[in-house]
């Protein structure tokens, strides 16, 4: 009886624990800002269906305008021989609240990129590959900055 009882606890406690990894395994792909501030190279974020996904953080300035920004970039290799039409939809996160939750029209982003291209944002091209981080102007470092990113609903067709 003791036996069985421990059996049994033992089945629970697995399952408890496979719940769990299930719930991590699900967990978004929410990515701190930070790293890539840091990094000031290309990081990956996801390689999808050979459509590698990467970011990486420069400042911007636009001096006719007064501006001074820092930006993340995105950009997207298609390492197929066909072309591809790729999209998906930003949730933003600033000052670590999230603004945009990546379900609105708003923050969708669709291309079709050429079979072996890459097409990456900069502070000048492509602005739909170019997500706000915040400004660099000393009078507006208390504007809330971008802390967190995730793209959601990616798809390659």
């Amino acid at each position: 009886m003791n036996h069985s009882k421990t059996h049994y606890s033992t089945l629970i406690l697995l399952f408890v624990a496979f719940i769990a990894m299930s719930f991590n395994a699900l967990e978004s792909k929410k990515t701190a800002v930070a790293d890539a501030i840091q990094s000031g190279e290309w990081i990956v974020y996801e390689t999808i269906d050979n459509v590698t996904i990467s970011y990486k953080v420069e400042d911007c300035t636009d001096e006719v305008n007064g501006l001074f920004t820092q930006d993340l970039f995105l950009k997207v290799e298609n390492k197929n021989t066909k072309d591809v039409q790729f999209s998906f939809n930003t949730a933003l996160w600033f000052n670590n609240q999230m603004t945009h939750d990546g379900t609105s029209e708003e923050t969708k982003v669709s291309l079709k990129i050429a079979a072996s291209q890459t097409m990456s944002g900069s502070c000048k091209e492509n602005p739909q590959l170019k997500i706000f981080i915040g400004f660099n102007d000393e009078d507006k470092l208390n504007i809330p900055r971008l802390s967190h990113f995730e793209l959601k609903d990616i798809k390659v067709q």
